[in-house]
């Protein structure tokens, strides 16, 4: 069951947003009902689409449609529950409130939904309140709301906005939880992105998910900040699986719990676990491009290339400009040895950056690759320019991909070591099939050990 957020009013386009994600959190925890998360459920914002089509393209049975307005200290919210396959209306109803009460309706609303929908849960038993006031401080909760609003996007210029909101909000309380779980998954992908310098993101990553969990243990999310940088950060396997095991235990139905649990599977070489992982997240969220992005992936890992690019088609009729996924293309082209059509799928990546000198990796490797030596040291030559004029971004491992293609073992190692002094990149070099033949060699069991990466 997805809620569709109707609200269509750009100013308060993040208020509404994060009360259905709310909503969708809390019915989440009801044993019994399967809700679909928030980037499938959004696809169908402010869209009027016959309920039917929804259930089709979600595989739900119900539709949770609703609005929700803010003006001042009033807010509106309308929901109604609607049956997919005859159109039937099973409740409706319409909450004007203050702003003070937002905690409590939504409590409301996510327990009436769930005695219609229950499916072992008796109206007796449903007494216990599935949504708690984070905080009292409304002003803090609006802004946190906004951090989300913008995180939301998986896009570096957004995550940085979402930081500034997230640090406003823990001016305004600093004893409210969440935005410090948006910071430790913000820096987190800050550090992954190479936005920031890992040695830089990922210890601020830490310390925002160990002070959310030090307020409340109970946020999955935090569980799973705190599980990606001991994957990314410290290679700690055995910690990252008890988080996640954490976030798991905390919110099953949740489609990130899944999501990164398939990233640790592959960790750990049991790639097949992976997919299936993967698999139920998109489940969970059928519509989110990263998740069917990597899920693409997964059937890479495992050899299933032609289904591979089918699934990469898939997602790219959603989005066509969904730069991942293209880049993902010409991987799996490297894979099937079709290196004429993994090039033009990294040039088309390329040209999605908008820079000169960005998406020199996949290209540069392909060119090495198929033998156009020139082509792939121009590439080389274009990752140097950029380190001059974007000192900040770490491009160690991009040079280990393409002098990997190149064969060319002196500037491997030395910039395998760059990277694994900063912290960047270990994640791949121990899991990326174009890596398999560097993981055979001994000076690569020396470095990883030298800098404390070796398998636990």
């Amino acid at each position: 069951m997805p809620f569709v957020n109707m609200s269509n009013d750009p100013e308060n386009e993040y208020f509404s947003d994060g009360i259905t994600e709310e909503i969708l959190n809390a019915l989440v925890k009801v044993e019994g009902l399967h809700v679909t998360s928030r980037t499938s459920s959004f696809a169908f914002k402010g869209k009027n689409m016959d309920v039917r089509e929804i259930g089709n393209q979600l595989n739900v049975t119900s539709v949770l449609e609703g609005s929700v307005r803010k003006a001042g200290n009033k807010v509106r919210i309308t929901a109604q529950l609607i049956n997919c396959i005859d159109d039937y209306h099973l409740w409706s109803e319409t909450y004007d409130r203050q702003l003070e009460d937002i905690f409590k309706v939504q409590d409301e609303i996510s327990r009436k939904i769930a005695n219609q929908l229950r499916v072992k849960l008796t109206s007796n038993e449903m007494k216990e309140n599935l949504v708690s006031a984070p905080t009292d401080n409304l002003d803090a909760y609006n802004t946190y709301l906004k951090g989300l609003f913008y995180l939301s996007y998986w896009i570096p210029q957004e995550t940085k906005k979402a930081v500034e909101y997230f640090n406003q909000a823990i001016e305004l309380e600093e004893n409210f939880s969440l935005p410090y779980s948006g910071l430790a998954y913000c820096y987190t992908m800050l550090g992954a992105m190479g936005q920031m310098p890992p040695l830089k993101a990922y210890p601020l990553g830490k310390e925002m998910a160990q002070k959310a969990l030090e307020l409340d243990n109970g946020l999955a999310e935090s569980h799973i900040a705190m599980a990606l940088i001991k994957l990314f950060y410290e290679w700690d396997l055995n910690g990252a699986e008890q988080s996640l095991m954490k976030a798991k235990e905390l919110n099953p139905g949740s489609a990130n719990v899944h999501h990164f649990y398939a990233l640790y599977y592959v960790a750990c070489g049991k790639y097949e676990e992976g997919v299936l992982s993967i698999k139920k997240a998109l489940e969970l969220d059928p519509l989110s491009l990263i998740i069917n992005q990597h899920y693409a992936e997964g059937l890479m890992w495992v050899g299933k290339l032609e289904e591979s690019l089918s699934q990469l088609d898939k997602t790219l009729e959603m989005d066509p400009n969904f730069r991942p996924a293209v880049q993902n293309k010409g991987w799996v082209y490297i894979e099937m040895g079709d290196y004429k059509n993994a090039i033009k799928a990294f040039q088309r990546f390329q040209e999605l950056t908008g820079h000169p000198l960005r998406g020199m990796v996949g290209l540069g490797y392909a060119y090495a690759i198929s033998g156009d030596i020139d082509r792939a040291k121009e590439c080389l030559e274009k990752l140097a320019e950029r380190e001059k004029v974007e000192p900040e971004v770490m491009l160690h491992m991009d040079y280990v991909v393409i002098y990997t293609a190149l064969n060319d073992h002196t500037n491997i190692y030395y910039h395998l070591e760059g990277a694994l002094k900063q912290k960047s990149g270990v994640y791949f070099i121990k899991t990326a099939s174009i890596f398999k033949d560097i993981r055979n060699d001994p000076r690569y069991h020396q470095l990883i050990n030298k800098y404390g990466y070796a398998s636990n």
